[in-house]
């Protein structure tokens, strides 16, 4: 084939011509001798691309097998954590069971949940529990106590968070912390006295919204004996009196009312 002196060039390299470059090598009549090959294509050039195809087919099987092995350390890994975190989840329960178990905390409501809103590893495993205190006399705010279990990016070890709400905030608190638990390197005393104190701490907490002024303010009632303001949640005991509630402190406010509560109220 042959260009017009007026027309362009199908290939440029560095500003030259296919014809300039095939004047400064020798090209072999080959290119346009065979029969089976594309007009203009050389058999080395062939082997060349060819091999740049192997080439890059071998990189491609490299990248799959060393994917293969990784992919079976990995759910390995998954297995020893799984077993590690479904013993950690039954500590966990056992634990939460026996805080809500005393009688200040027995309408403390706790709820577990199994994996996350989107499942993006193949190892999935994520466990939250929750424990919730409901709004009432004795706390006038929203507090949420949650446990987060999940495996690090590696799935080397199992991380066990724990965070804390209250809203609002009148008080101070740490709001979150982390135990890191190995597969094989973390007892299970060590992991349960680290709840413990995580549930210690909620529990002040929970006794420093109960005293606190700020969160009382607004349910105070009237003790009409000793003539004073108290929180309700603190009430010994309530009266019916002339179709009206009256709270009473201590007992012997309480037992002085009942007597002649017309001595006191109108």
């Amino acid at each position: 084939m042959r260009l017009a002196s007026n027309s362009l060039p199908y290939f440029a390299i560095k500003g030259r011509t296919m014809t300039q470059v095939s004047q400064e090598h020798e090209i072999s009549p080959e290119w346009i001798e065979s029969p089976d090959r594309p007009v203009g294509v050389s058999s080395n050039l062939i082997g060349r691309l060819q091999m740049e195809v192997d080439g890059a087919n071998a990189r491609v099987e490299s990248i799959r097998a060393s994917a293969r092995k990784a992919f079976d350390v990995q759910q390995a890994k998954c297995e020893d954590l799984r077993d590690v975190a479904g013993r950690l989840q039954h500590l966990l329960r056992q634990q939460l069971n026996a805080f809500v178990s005393i009688e200040a905390f027995q309408d403390f409501q706790i709820n577990e949940k199994w994996g996350g809103q989107q499942e993006t590893r193949p190892c999935e495993f994520r466990r939250t529990v929750t424990l919730t205190v409901p709004n009432s006399e004795r706390c006038h705010a929203k507090v949420v106590l949650e446990f987060n279990l999940d495996a690090d990016q590696d799935f080397d070890n199992l991380i066990l968070d724990f965070k804390l709400e209250v809203i609002p905030v009148y008080v101070k608190f740490k709001a979150h912390d982390r135990l890191t638990i190995s597969a094989d390197g973390c007892s299970q005393q060590l992991i349960a006295e680290w709840i413990d104190n995580k549930l210690v701490e909620f529990a002040q907490i929970y006794f420093e919204i109960y005293f606190s002024e700020y969160y009382q303010i607004d349910s105070l009632v009237h003790d009409p004996v000793m003539n004073k303001e108290f929180p309700k949640a603190f009430a010994y005991g309530t009266k019916q009196f002339n179709g009206k509630t009256y709270y009473s402190l201590t007992s012997e406010s309480y037992h002085a009312f009942a007597a002649q509560p017309g001595l006191y109220v109108r």
